[in-house]
């Protein structure tokens, strides 16, 4: 009977323990350099950063059309949304708890999300060039 007892309260403390410790590893921002195939940057989200991100998801220009948006060269910054922001267009009505945005080499940036069902969209931007880079010097990459 212990021994049971014993069980279920280790299962359960794993149960409970692994989803604030995943949520922990989400809270950074990641730079993944795809070169080198592993996240090269960590960085604390700041309020900055949030409205950036708010930016892009709020200027989306279309749906990313190429049939592997995964590029082979550059950057992918994958910045977490706590609170939830909701996007809301012609394509795609959600909340977005996390974005994507890629960082081609020598081609325009764009982002990837997943709506509340975890399909996930690529999409374009409609931004400024310079403001792209901005973005990207103050996450210590260069596009």
């Amino acid at each position: 009977m212990h021994r049971i007892v014993f069980s279920l309260l280790f299962i359960g403390l794993l149960v409970y323990t692994s989803p604030i410790h995943a949520r922990e590893q989400s809270e950074k921002i990641e730079v993944y350099h795809i070169d080198e195939a592993k996240v090269i940057e960590e960085i604390t989200p700041t309020e900055g950063v949030r409205l950036e991100a708010e930016k892009y998801l709020s200027n989306i220009s279309g749906v990313y059309k190429k049939i592997n948006p995964i590029p082979k060269k550059g950057f992918i910054v994958r910045i977490p949304l706590h609170p939830p922001l909701k996007v809301q267009n012609q394509w795609i009505h959600t909340l977005a708890d996390e974005v994507n945005i890629f960082y081609p080499a020598g081609e325009d940036p764009y982002i990837m999300m997943y709506d509340d069902e975890n399909n996930v969209y690529f999409f374009t931007l409609n931004r400024n060039k310079l403001e792209f880079t901005k973005m990207a010097k103050y996450l210590g990459i260069t596009p």
